[in-house]
């Protein structure tokens, strides 16, 4: 992924906007522990650390080179912790699992029961699972995926 020489660490910034949208939306609970899959290079990590500051976040991302860069940016921040982890490696639980840009990332290598089994497995009571992706043109595929994910959500 480093390897392509236009790539660009601060391209994710065009997304603080959403950040901040989506963080707004939050329930005003204030959970102990939160969970960051696929924190990538920790945008969505300084977001959730602004905001709960005293909370603790545990952010994990497969590729290297995006951890240390957000070692790199968001050292400061003492309640984030930066980890190079498959999410399928964790067994902690957790108050608030936030998955920004990466669910469909999750969905190229996992079954959606696989991937959902698997987060639920690291909530703790009452925990908020949020999924935040892209979408396409045409919604279909999305459409099917939401019908999927509230089917397992009911079961």
């Amino acid at each position: 992924m480093f390897k392509n020489s236009n790539f660009d660490e601060h391209q994710y910034e065009i997304y603080d906007f959403l950040r901040d949208m989506i963080i707004d939306e939050i329930p005003k609970v204030h959970p102990v522990r939160i969970l960051e899959i696929g924190c990538g290079c920790g945008h969505m990590s300084k977001s959730l650390a602004q905001k709960f500051v005293n909370s603790k976040i545990v952010s994990v991302e497969i590729v290297a080179e995006y951890v240390k860069l957000a070692r790199k940016y968001y050292s400061n921040y003492s309640n984030i912790q930066f980890g190079c982890k498959n999410y399928k490696d964790l067994s902690s639980k957790f108050d608030l699992i936030v998955l920004f840009l990466s669910f469909s990332e999750l969905l190229k290598k996992d079954k959606l029961n696989t991937v959902v089994e698997k987060l639920y497995s690291l909530c703790n009571e009452n925990a908020s699972i949020v999924i935040v992706d892209e979408f396409r043109n045409d919604y279909t595929n999305e459409l099917k995926l939401t019908y999927q994910i509230n089917k397992l959500i009911l079961i």
